[in-house]
């Protein structure tokens, strides 16, 4: 395996001073200067190691603008005063904080800061370790590490997230669980789902979080199963009782008060505007209580014990009826506001969305932005897109939050949760839920918050329970009420049916091998799907012209009644039998092999068919039909009357997509026919033929 680029921790990185920092220190810079140029430039490929700003602080917009001008750094190292004390900060490209380190301003040596700072950052965060294969939800890292590493933290910076630009992406996370050979494997969390490539940067933490073994929690015993240490990093299977455990829609909504350092009036501006956006986009069902409201503001003392217990979220969830509740934590500091969000089921326990920032200035607005996002980011990843909340026969209600793009007549899928599993590590979390497919309905009407719908198939032993979720597509809407659409492939997305038109050539050969004729003819055909997974096929063929000059009144019919298989193979398109019927004729008396006069075959044939995705916009598609019993007509009386027939035929075809609506197609089918007469005597012919020609979908 070839060794991929290592980077190290502050490859192409940037010191930073404001204006004011330059003029005050401008000696103990100029000695800085020399240490960074004979140690710290080499070591740490610091490729440029000082500028001066003409700001008195360095803020996102001051570093935005330096990015802009100077693309290539991807760290900075900003020197700063504030409040009596020294910080070194390090920055990504994307601003955020990866170490900050403090000291009082009383003699302080910057030569001696700098440079333990930096050693401890290396010593705490960094061995040079890089991404050498990828595996899934799984990584393969290459280390030079004197020690295990197996039970650490490590943190995967992927240049995927650098090339998509934005400043809140969710990197990487895991820890190592094995060790294999000289590398080491790493179980990741990757909530943002970042393409994670060979020669991927990694920082490993060199504090142990975790024990190798799996940890797993068992929500419903309330006991930890195996595992320690799951405070750090906790994998969560939640097995979901029936009626479901969360009875709530999660777009019922509300927004707890928030638990904050920073003085009421300004927390206070925050939750209005943060409240008013709920209101005024409509993003979910919110609930809210005067009456709790005021409770909670005056045991504000209390407010941030009881707010991390799952016993009041779980209270105010029962109180408000709510299956949503975001809590927003945002504690002042020195050197500007962290800001924690998290998305707790009706519990009080389950975390399921996470996000944190800091934020490096005091702007309230950024913060009310951020937690804006945020909020629109959990509903949009919300596993449902609706409630089944009342059941009337056939007739659902169903809570839906905001319309958005849902219409009249479009088709869902009806699903009931059936487990939970919830992956956390430090403020990144991962959940993946498990379902069961309970059926499939249509809306009749929308209004507001809630819609109107009906079932339109249930699953095998299924039925609608209260609580169900349903999951639109935004590409399957009806035009009309077309029950056969939807009792049709409950599996297989396929058109209502296909019209092909194609012009083909083929050579036919008797007994007599020399004696071969071409024949040219035009072929018409549709499939059409029926209710219930029946589907019915005719064709019809016309020869038009021959290479000899004779032929040109065969003729062919086929018509078949076919079912839909789900694949056992998840590759193949489909998968079809059939059983038919077909008759064929040929004006073969002036061929002049002896016994061969015109010939009229027909009878029932047993068939499969099956397609293949190949690449982007080709398939394969294979059809084998067996013939085992013929009824034959032969023109020429010299052989006799003939005993028994049978033939098979094989086609195989090629198709490229065009778009929905129609493909270009190509196909080569070999038929072989053998006719038994009396005195065993046999007669075999065989037709090679080839086509090409265009396919049109059906809506």
């Amino acid at each position: 395996m070839a060794k991929a680029e290592i980077f190290t921790p502050f490859s192409k990185g940037i010191f930073l001073f404001t204006r004011n920092f330059y003029d005050n220190h401008q000696t103990e810079l100029n000695s800085l200067e020399g240490l960074i140029k004979t140690n710290l430039q080499r070591k740490y490929l610091i490729k440029t190691y000082f500028t001066q700003t003409n700001n008195d602080q360095i803020t996102d917009s001051v570093l935005d603008e330096f990015r802009r001008n100077n693309p290539n750094f991807k760290y900075y190292f900003v020197l700063d005063e504030s409040g009596g004390l020294y910080y070194l900060k390090i920055l990504d490209e994307v601003f955020k904080p990866l170490f900050i380190r403090e000291q009082s301003s009383s003699k302080v040596d910057l030569e001696s800061f700098v440079s333990k700072s930096l050693i401890q950052y290396e010593s705490d965060l960094f061995y040079d370790a890089y991404v050498i294969q990828t595996a899934g939800d799984k990584v393969y890292i290459n280390t030079n590490a004197p020690t295990s590493l197996i039970g650490k933290k490590v943190q995967i910076y992927p240049r995927s997230a650098y090339e998509r630009g934005e400043q809140d992406l969710n990197i990487p996370q895991g820890v190592i669980v094995e060790k294999d050979d000289i590398n080491y494997i790493v179980q990741i969390i990757n909530p943002d789902k970042l393409a994670i490539n060979v020669g991927d940067h990694v920082k490993v933490m060199k504090k142990s979080f975790v024990r190798s073994d799996t940890i797993t929690i068992n929500r419903e015993l309330e006991k930890e199963k195996k595992g320690d240490n799951v405070e750090q990093f906790n994998v969560t299977y939640l097995k979901l009782k029936q009626p479901i455990q969360f009875n709530r829609s999660f777009y019922q909504c509300t927004f707890l008060p928030i638990i904050s350092n920073i003085e009421k009036s300004k927390t206070d501006e925050i939750r209005y505007e943060i409240l008013e956006h709920l209101k005024n986009k409509d993003l979910c069902l919110l609930k809210m209580n005067d009456d709790l409201e005021d409770l909670l503001s005056k045991r504000f003392p209390t407010r941030e014990r009881e707010l991390n217990d799952y016993k009041t979220i779980q209270a105010i969830s029962n109180k408000l009826g709510t299956g949503s509740l975001f809590r927003l934590k945002a504690y002042k500091k020195n050197i500007g506001i962290l800001v924690v969000f998290e998305g707790i089921l009706q519990d009080g326990k389950t975390v399921i969305y996470k996000k944190s920032k800091l934020l490096s200035n005091s702007d309230l607005d950024d913060l009310i932005n951020i937690v804006q996002i945020w909020i629109r980011d959990y509903i949009k990843k919300l596993p449902y897109r609706g409630r089944i909340d009342e059941i009337v026969e056939e007739q659902l209600l169903i809570s839906i939050g905001e319309k958005q793009d849902l219409e009249n007549t479009q088709h869902f899928e009806i699903f009931r949760p059936s487990a939970v599993k919830i992956e956390s590590l430090g403020d990144f979390h991962s959940t993946k839920w498990e379902m069961e497919k309970i059926g499939l309905g249509s809306f009749q009407s929308i209004k507001g918050n809630s819609a109107i719908g009906f079932v339109r198939f249930l699953e095998k032993g299924n039925k609608v329970n209260k609580g169900d979720w349903i999951v639109t597509k935004d590409d399957f809407v009806l035009a009309e009420d077309d029950s056969k659409f939807l009792k049709h492939h409950l599996e297989i997305e396929r058109e209502v049916g296909r019209v092909h038109l194609a012009v083909e050539a083929s050579e036919l050969k008797g007994s007599d091998t020399s004696k071969t004729t071409t024949l040219y003819g035009a072929e018409a055909g549709i499939d059409y799907f029926l209710p219930y997974q029946f589907i019915a096929l005719f064709s019809f063929k016309k020869i038009i012209g021959s290479g000899g000059g004779f032929g040109s009144s065969a003729s062919f019919f086929e018509g078949a009644l076919g079912y839909a298989l789900a694949p056992p193979i998840k590759l193949l398109s489909f998968l079809d039998i059939f059983i038919g019927y077909k008759k064929l004729s040929y004006d073969l008396a002036e061929l002049g092999e002896i016994g061969l006069g015109d010939l009229e075959i027909s009878g029932p044939y047993a068939g499969v068919r099956f397609e293949l995705p190949l690449y982007k916009r080709f398939t394969f598609g294979f059809f084998a039909k067996l013939f085992p019993s013929n009824t034959v007509k032969n023109s020429d009386p010299l052989l006799g009357e003939p005993k028994s027939s049978n033939s098979y035929s094989t086609t195989f075809t090629a198709k490229y997509r065009v778009n929905n609506e129609w493909s270009l197609f190509s196909s080569l089918t070999y038929d072989n026919q053998t006719i038994s007469y009396q005195n065993s005597i046999e007669q075999n012919s065989t037709i090679f033929l080839g086509n090409i020609g265009v396919e049109f979908y059906l809506d």
